[in-house]
């Protein structure tokens, strides 16, 4: 991967965990006192949004790697994911909240396969894949439990689900968080240049 790739990459990783830092306090709010309901649900599309931009620019970083194709798909359907769940969070603003959960569901669903599907196709000859791994599972995890949770909701046991829901997005963050982690710590710097062949190499002004 060229230096820009990587830099993008990275990039998409923080911008995805900036996403998830403001959807985990939405739904901290929606799960709280009724009174933040409403400013907590636009959080939560909003960080959705964000997150969904950062898995595009990641997708986009990747595809460009014939090596991690399947990587760059599971950042796709993840961007998939957390944008049907920003539509689902303004069907509900608007009034429909049985049709935003049954979307919020579905984007949940996506989400969490596609963070499975990265998890099982990171390139083990990366810097710290172990810790990229690790983050994808539970972003993988914290986006099933939400589908869980949109469940209950669904079902009328909306404290349970709320519950459920904001456990399962600071479990997102977690995740996302350490992958941005790893891969920024993956970065190899040796002196102020690009070395060709190694992955994780770009000039240490980037840094």
């Amino acid at each position: 991967m060229a230096a820009y790739e990587v830099l993008l990459e990275i990039t998409g990783a923080w911008i995805q965990s900036a996403g998830t830092a403001i959807a985990a306090i939405g739904e901290t709010m929606v799960a709280g006192e009724e009174a933040g309901y409403v400013t907590g649900e636009r959080l939560v599309v909003i960080g959705n949004g964000i997150e969904a931009t950062g898995n595009s620019l990641q997708a986009i970083a990747l595809s460009s790697n014939v090596t991690r194709t399947f990587s760059s798909l599971g950042s796709w359907l993840q961007a998939a994911g957390n944008t049907t769940n920003a539509v689902a969070g303004i069907v509900i603003l608007y009034g429909d909240e049985k049709a935003g959960l049954k979307l919020d569901i579905l984007g949940d669903s996506v989400q969490s396969a596609g963070a499975a599907f990265e998890a099982n196709f990171v390139d083990g000859s990366l810097p710290l894949a172990g810790a990229i791994i690790t983050g994808e599972y539970l972003v993988s995890l914290g986006a099933a439990l939400e589908a869980i949770g949109a469940y209950y909701i669904l079902k009328g046991k909306k404290k349970h689900g709320d519950a459920i829901q904001a456990f399962g997005s600071y479990l997102q963050f977690a995740g996302v968080t350490t992958v941005a982690g790893a891969l920024t710590k993956g970065v190899i710097c040796r002196d102020g240049y690009i070395t060709e062949g190694d992955l994780y190499v770009y000039p240490c002004s980037y840094i």
